[in-house]
């Protein structure tokens, strides 16, 4: 699929988004963020409770992305920023087992939703 036409993505379609090996190139990264953001369900579809093994609810987690991304790399925190634009923190952390990969976990910011 091509991150500049943005139509193509499916909208609010999925809980959890996972991409590796997407932020190689400088011009992408505004498109690779906002494609994501279309993708990605907001926490108001997913929320609700889910039973456990032993029936009893839990509230569900909210709809994150997942990128996996080399160390070298150097466009995290210029998507970090894009990301922001709409409305997403994204957190960078060592990726366990790889020390030359990061791992890069978005999730939606719903200030003022109430649960």
């Amino acid at each position: 699929m091509d991150w500049k036409e943005l139509s193509a993505w499916p909208e609010r379609a999925f809980d959890v988004v996972v991409a590796s090996d997407v932020l190689y190139d400088a011009e992408a990264v505004p498109h690779v963020a906002a494609a994501t953001s279309r993708a990605l369900a907001l926490a108001g579809a997913v929320a609700g409770a889910a039973a456990d093994g032993n029936g009893n609810s839990s509230p569900m987690s909210p709809p994150m992305a997942l990128f996996v991304d080399p160390a070298a790399r150097l466009h995290r925190e210029a998507f970090a920023s894009e990301a922001r634009k709409f409305g997403m923190e994204t957190a960078d952390a060592d990726f366990p087992g790889h020390e030359n990969m990061r791992l890069l976990q978005l999730t939606r910011v719903e200030l003022g939703v109430a649960a």
